[in-house]
């Protein structure tokens, strides 16, 4: 549990991909939290001991926002940046309206996505389905039809 009021967890849906789910309340001690975890992911990647594409945090699962907390995040994405990987909100499509002026306005400073999983299928490449061709019948194994 870090903060007082927030509980985060992190988890690794993709070798390239870091989850940070957020619960609860969302104040300046809880951005503070999640910017030290985002910074802890950059020194990784600086260092040579992971290599990533994104850094998701879901806050689907915070109650309550508090506009200057969120704002703070906006360091984040410059963190993410020199780090060489993306940093992206979700959780917020079903509820955006319903969240403070302030805190649409950050939204607007970040990529976002209606749910974790979809930004998950966004930064995971897919499998590539290859179609071979069937080799082709040997000359002597066709059969003669007439015309």
């Amino acid at each position: 549990m870090l903060g007082r009021q927030v509980q985060v967890t992190v988890e690794r849906p993709h070798e390239r991909v870091v989850l940070i789910r957020a619960n609860g309340v969302l104040d300046r001690g809880a951005a503070a939290a999640l910017l030290r975890l985002i910074d802890a992911q950059a020194e990784l990647v600086r260092h040579g001991r992971r290599s990533l594409a994104a850094v998701l945090v879901d806050v689907d699962g915070v109650t309550t926002f508090d506009a200057v907390a969120f704002r703070d995040l906006a360091h984040a994405r410059d963190r993410a940046r020199r780090g060489g990987f993306a940093l992206c909100l979700t959780g917020c499509g079903g509820r955006r309206a319903l969240l403070p002026l302030a805190v649409q306005q950050a939204l607007t400073e970040h990529r976002t996505f209606p749910t974790a999983e979809a930004a998950i299928a966004a930064h995971t490449p897919r499998p590539v389905a290859v179609d071979f061709p069937e080799p082709r019948t040997p000359v002597e194994q066709r059969t003669a039809v007439p015309v």
